[in-house]
């Protein structure tokens, strides 16, 4: 079981791995204001599946992405109806990172995570702060 995934080629992007987590090699369909923006704002959204609950999940990554060895900045973190969106920023690498966390369905207990990555020191305009 791996503690660390990486999102595509880039440092720093690590996060601290899920229980059970598998990169889905499908995109995933989810409604979150703002989400058509990011996608074209973006190299690249990485979905995963995990076997907990997406608030277990995102719990989980809240209380570490912020200490090391991932030392991220928490800017926002927004909890909707649709999941949780945690926004983070690098301070070394001068890199933004979004992650959410998002019910796998009403009666299925897993979740799923969407990760994307930006490089600079400018955010991406979310309408959902």
């Amino acid at each position: 079981m791996p503690t660390t995934i990486k999102i595509g080629d880039y440092m720093p992007a690590y996060l601290p791995a899920c229980d059970g987590v598998e990169l889905l090699t499908k995109e995933l369909e989810f409604s979150w204001p703002g989400i058509e923006g990011v996608k074209k704002s973006v190299e690249k959204l990485e979905y995963y599946q995990c076997q907990d609950s997406y608030r277990q999940v995102a719990d989980s990554y809240r209380e570490q992405m912020t200490d090391s060895p991932y030392d991220w900045v928490e800017v926002a973190w927004v909890d909707r109806e649709e999941g949780i969106l945690g926004e983070y920023y690098h301070m070394v690498y001068e890199s933004w990172f979004y992650v959410w966390f998002l019910p796998e369905g009403p009666s299925v207990p897993g979740s799923y995570l969407a990760a994307a990555w930006v490089e600079g020191d400018i955010p991406l305009d979310m309408p959902c702060h």
